[in-house]
């Protein structure tokens, strides 16, 4: 049975000069091939070794996505180790945690690079059984699964339906490498694609024009922004420009519920529909470089409405569902056969099944560190053809009077979707009715009060601001049931800061940690006259 490492050297002498890893210096976009990046990660993992990383040993890899951390995850992988992904800001507490004996952050992999091999030592030659991933479980506890290697690589092959192949240009964005990324980034590579990172969190529209990528990979967040920010300038415009987006929009919607639900699309829809995607999706097409087929993203829940848009403007957004203890991605949606507000089926090797709390359960194939059958504790439905629809976090519905369950995974991605809201947060286990804390995008903001001749300074204490923020909120209320619409709510200064624990490995808020924090703003909803 092959390994990890196995596979990727026989991709790199089948790839050779071939480009493998994108990268930008300065202004401008080099390449590195595949032989190039073998040498690189051979002399990575020689280094290791010299330093005392020892076969089946655990190595904490904490670096940016990019192409230090691709180096990094092959080098640990051919020195024998087993890779413990973490934040910068967690890499000792994990490192503590695991029993690591090794940390890579950006600044001990440039002295780890210039430091000499010594006696070249002999590389590990990973068995199939050999660890390959220390990975952290879901929940506030640091728990850790341990994949080994036969695990790690079916479930990289079983992303074939993502259509990867050597010809295709994979942008990976993202301010750290969660599953998604690393999962479709390490299948890309594997398949002879070449790759490339962000530096950041969202798509620099400089370096997707330089990388023209074929196929993306980032957070639910940066696709919703990608949208926020085509309806605010369209907004802002307003004119031919509001009006054009708006019919491509509402045609787009059409569109994929028809493909939902499995039924033509009436012939006059068909032709607004092909006029939309060439003339109103060139903007989108643009803003992506021109040649992307697909997005793919995971992690978080995406907006069902920014899904049915960016598809009804020619860009299906694939929607992918996975958790540490199954070793990596689980279930994908597949091209040409988008069902927007899925997560897809699932991939070859795993079964799903809810529970009697309509949870979802996972089975899966060959060993696994916590057993045959996972629960996940993520409600989900699962239709005729194995389609997940996933509904919220088991423990963070909420009962509203008359004893009605709203999950606010979905009033949250929702509110997401609007122009100027980064983040969002919709309160209200024990009370009365909802409430919602909103998080502003600061580019966006700032866009809307230069267009609006508005102080940057003090914004988001601007009556002018809130009001617009009260006419977002009313938008979303229009498309909600009575018992789920949002009563209240209030704009957030204070940033978020990934450091203070408001926000999970994954990125998502943790619901509890931002509740405490702002119990008393919470609490005024339900006290004050306002």
């Amino acid at each position: 049975m092959s390994t990890l490492v196995q596979s990727f050297r026989v991709t790199a002498a089948r790839r050779g000069r071939g480009a493998a890893v994108l990268t930008r210096d300065g202004a401008t976009v080099t390449d590195l091939s595949f032989a190039g990046l073998l040498q690189n990660v051979e002399g990575l993992a020689e280094r290791l070794c010299a330093h005392g990383v020892a076969a089946g040993g655990r190595v904490v890899v904490a670096l940016p996505a990019g192409r230090d951390d691709l180096e990094a995850r092959l080098g640990v992988l051919l020195a024998g180790a087993a890779i413990v992904p973490a934040l910068p800001s967690e890499a000792e507490a994990v490192r503590d945690a695991v029993g690591a004996t090794h940390v890579l952050t950006a600044e001990s992999l440039r002295a780890l690079r210039s430091s000499e091999p010594g006696s070249r030592p002999r590389l590990a030659v990973p068995r199939p059984d050999d660890p390959a991933f220390v990975l952290r479980t879901s929940g506030d506890a640091l728990r850790t699964v341990t994949i080994d290697h036969a695990t790690a690589l079916r479930r990289a092959m079983a992303l074939a339906p993502l259509g990867i192949t050597a010809d295709d240009v994979v942008l990976l964005v993202g301010p750290t490498p969660g599953l998604v990324v690393q999962s479709v980034g390490l299948y890309a590579l594997l398949c002879g694609a070449t790759v490339a990172a962000a530096d950041g969190p969202w798509l620099d529209p400089t370096l997707v024009a330089d990388v023209q990528p074929t196929l993306s990979v980032c957070t639910p967040a940066a696709i919703e922004r990608l949208h926020a920010e085509l309806v605010g300038e369209a907004e802002r415009s307003g004119g031919l420009g509001k009006l054009a987006l708006e019919w491509a929009v509402r045609i787009g919607c059409r569109a994929t519920r028809a493909d939902d639900e499995g039924r033509p699309l009436p012939w006059l829809d068909k032709a607004q529909h092909f006029v939309a995607t060439r003339v109103v999706g060139d903007e989108l097409s643009r803003r992506l470089g021109g040649r992307v087929r697909s997005i793919v993203t995971g992690g978080a829940r995406l907006a069902e409405p920014v899904q049915r848009a960016l598809a009804g403007l020619g860009v299906e957004v694939l929607t992918t569902y996975g958790i540490a203890e199954a070793g990596g991605l689980t279930h994908v949606s597949r091209p040409g056969r988008l069902r927007c507000g899925t997560v897809g089926a699932a991939i070859d090797g795993v079964r799903s099944g809810v529970d009697g709390d309509g949870a979802l359960v996972l089975w899966l194939d060959g060993p696994v560190t916590l057993g045959g059958e996972i629960q996940t504790g993520d409600l989900a439905a699962i239709d005729a053809d194995g389609i997940v629809t996933l509904l919220g976090r088991r423990g963070h519905a909420i009962v509203v009077p008359p004893d009605r369950l709203v999950h606010p995974e979905a009033l949250e991605s929702e509110l997401r979707a609007q122009p100027l809201v980064q983040r969002a947060l919709v309160h209200g286990a024990g009370r009365p009715f909802l409430s919602a804390l909103i998080w502003l995008d600061e580019q966006q903001a700032t866009a809307w009060a230069q267009a609006h001749d508005l102080p940057v300074e003090g914004l988001a204490r601007h009556p002018a601001l809130f009001a617009e923020i009260g006419r977002v909120v009313e938008r979303v209320n229009r498309t909600l049931r009575s018992f789920e619409v949002i009563a209240k709510f209030a704009i957030v200064e204070t940033p978020i800061d990934p450091s203070n624990g408001d926000l999970s490995a994954a990125g998502d808020l943790r619901r509890g940690a931002v509740e405490s924090s702002h119990r008393a703003l919470l609490d005024s909803f339900y006290t004050d006259r306002f």
